[in-house]
Formats: structure tokens, C-alpha cells, sequence
């Protein structure tokens, strides 16, 4: 039986990245996590949507289509317990507003799908003693 998938931001994980999984091709500097290439969306196509050269419907119009090419169930099984973790984080300080990310498509890609997915509070960067 599968539990539950998670999703994060990678600024939000705090002590949380042993369990987490980048779904993007690139990372943050002092990120060197695995990643599930099967859920990263194709490079340039992400950049375009972080940097504003893509609508958020575009965007999830495009991105959506990969998930007729995949199990869900196989998907929730593979990554159970773990965190699928991208770069978006909120749009305002108040961190009211989530600004639109593929971590929100595939939880409710996964939700849709009877699989628990849940986005996991953001805690505090780690910080480095030097």
C-alpha cells in the first residue's frame, strides 16, 4: 500500500532534503539532490515559465501531456515518503499566494488518481557555521 508523496520548494525543505527529490533538471547552488527525470520538464520549456517567457496555463497545458505517458500508481509507489522538490516558492513575503508550479500539477495528477499528496510547510533555510 502506498502512504503519501510530498512537495516543497527547495528554500523551504530546512532539514528535510534526505528525504527529497529535485523534479527539476537544474538546482539551486548547495543542492545536490537526486533527480526523478521522468517528472522534470524539458529545460528550456521550464525556464521560459520561471522567467515569465511562458504563461502558467501554457505551462500546464504543455507540461500535462507527459502525464499520459505515465503510471500514476507507479509514480506514488516510487516516490513514497519522499519530497518532489522544485524551485517555485510564493508570490508575495506573506507567503499567501504559491506561485504556479509542476510540483502542484503532479499532486493533483496524483490526488485525481486516488494517491495522497501533500505540500509540506516551508521551515527555515539551513544555515552554514563557518
Amino acid at each position: 500500500m502506498v502512504g503519501k508523496v510530498y512537495t516543497c520548494y527547495f528554500s523551504g525543505l530546512g532539514e528535510r532534503s534526505g528525504r527529497a527529490i529535485s523534479i527539476c533538471h537544474q538546482q539551486p547552488p548547495g543542492y545536490k539532490l537526486p533527480v526523478a527525470d521522468e517528472l522534470a520538464p524539458p529545460y528550456g520549456m521550464y525556464w521560459k515559465h520561471l522567467r515569465r517567457r511562458m504563461s502558467d496555463r501554457k505551462f500546464a497545458q504543455l507540461y500535462s501531456m507527459r502525464f499520459s505517458m505515465l503510471d500514476p500508481a507507479e509514480i506514488a509507489a516510487k516516490y513514497d515518503g519522499m519530497i518532489l522538490t522544485a524551485w517555485e516558492a510564493y508570490e508575495d513575503r506573506e507567503r499567501t499566494v504559491p506561485r504556479m508550479s509542476h510540483r502542484h500539477l503532479i499532486a493533483d495528477w496524483l490526488r485525481s488518481n486516488g494517491f495522497q499528496c501533500e505540500e509540506l510547510e516551508p521551515m527555515p533555510r539551513r544555515r552554514k557555521i563557518l
